[in-house]
């Protein structure tokens, strides 16, 4: 949602002060204003779990309103963004279940120590949402709250189950069109072991797809995601570019070694190379995977993708899949003392779902990728795997 054609993050008050009284902005499916807020009252928490149900939402603290008009910027106590996030975060994990809603939130000063704050809840991943302590299911609609009915809460379930099973049939789907051996991408992954890593957002797979606008990389593909001199541009080395149906895709090719970065329209964006796997030579006898090179490149990819979401406005959360494809047989290679054979054709992580952008929420996630690749080659605790850089 824009306000005078703003994202959240750039809102000041004189942004908040053109929704008095203006009946665009009066309450709906997806905006609610509240006089007053504390993190802990069961009322924020049912609006939480009311937007995370449907497909998100803006809750407006220290906003006044009549019959659900905007009247007056009142403001609450301006107790600073990182304590109110804090509060927030705490009440919401320790009482809504099956899991926090992700949410991001923006607080805007005011004189006389007043702020509002507003409180971004995304669309939930993990539908149906509940307070546990309240036990009723609440989606939100235009009219405000509404308690969800039975054959309403049976059918989220199943959906939620389905976007689930979605997002592991696209992924298939993208892995097999890379493995054809005639497919028009330019380049071909056909017989070659390689890495994939999809970053999937949440509308990619809900049913609510949105487009988002890449065009401009289409002029300035060079600068894609400023990995350049990285050991993940080496990895996922991209020098020539190619609009094609699906938006850009950045690629590289030659001497049997070839990556690619796929942006899509819907926010999808793909990586894949085959540059970290070799055949056996020297003292290592075995085919070769460099699976150290994981605890190196991820962090910075993942970095690398959540500022290109801020440059193209996709704010949703995303779930994050890594996939090693043809690789049965190779040695997985964490260190001179640390290795596995990996022994099937296809190893896939868990989706990580990625909400809060805060450093430590995207390190927290990063690690869960790391370790769910590590279950799948039989090493534990991968993240904290020291990276000997090679070059």
């Amino acid at each position: 949602m824009q306000i005078n054609d703003k994202s959240l993050n750039e809102w000041t008050i004189d942004d908040i002060m053109t929704l008095i009284g203006d009946e665009q902005w009066r309450e709906s499916s997806t905006i609610d204003y509240k006089r007053e807020f504390k993190a802990r009252d069961e009322g924020f928490k049912k609006d939480v779990c009311a937007f995370a149900n449907a497909q998100g939402g803006y809750l407006f603290m220290g906003i006044d309103e009549d019959d659900g008009l905007a009247t007056a910027v009142a403001g609450i106590e301006n107790v600073g963004i990182d304590s109110f996030n804090l509060g927030i975060s705490n009440a919401l994990s320790s009482s809504i279940e099956p899991s926090r809603p992700a949410y991001e939130s923006h607080l805007i000063p005011m004189e006389n120590n007043k702020c509002v704050l507003i409180i971004h809840v995304f669309e939930g991943y993990d539908k149906p949402y509940r307070v546990r302590n309240e036990g009723r299911f609440w989606i939100r609609g235009n009219a405000g709250n509404e308690v969800m009915s039975y054959l309403v809460i049976e059918e989220m379930f199943l959906r939620t189950n389905a976007q689930k099973d979605k997002l592991g049939q696209m992924i298939d789907a993208r892995l097999s069109f890379l493995k054809e051996p005639n497919n028009p991408l330019y380049i071909q992954y056909h017989g070659s072991p390689f890495l994939a890593l999809h970053f999937m957002p949440l509308s990619s797979i809900s049913g609510h797809e949105k487009r988002y606008p890449i065009k401009n990389y289409f002029e300035n593909s060079d600068a894609l995601f400023g990995l350049e001199g990285t050991e993940a541009g080496r990895l996922f080395k991209a020098a020539q570019s190619k609009i094609n149906m699906d938006g850009l895709v950045k690629f590289s090719a030659g001497g049997g070694k070839m990556s690619h970065i796929q942006l899509f329209w819907n926010g999808i964006v793909e990586l894949a190379s085959n540059r970290s796997f070799s055949e056996g030579r020297g003292a290592i006898a075995a085919p070769h995977f460099r699976a150290d090179l994981m605890c190196g490149v991820i962090p910075g990819l993942v970095s690398a993708v959540i500022g290109y979401y801020e440059t193209i406005g996709m704010n949703e959360p995303f779930s994050t899949v890594l996939s090693i494809e043809n690789a049965g047989g190779y040695l997985a290679s964490v260190s001179p003392r640390l290795s596995a054979t990996i022994d099937r054709a296809r190893l896939r992580t868990l989706a990580v779902r990625i909400g809060e952008k805060s450093a430590d929420a995207v390190q927290a996630d990063i690690d869960a990728l790391l370790d769910e690749f590590g279950y799948l080659i039989g090493i534990n605790n991968f993240h904290a795997v020291e990276t000997r850089s090679r070059g």
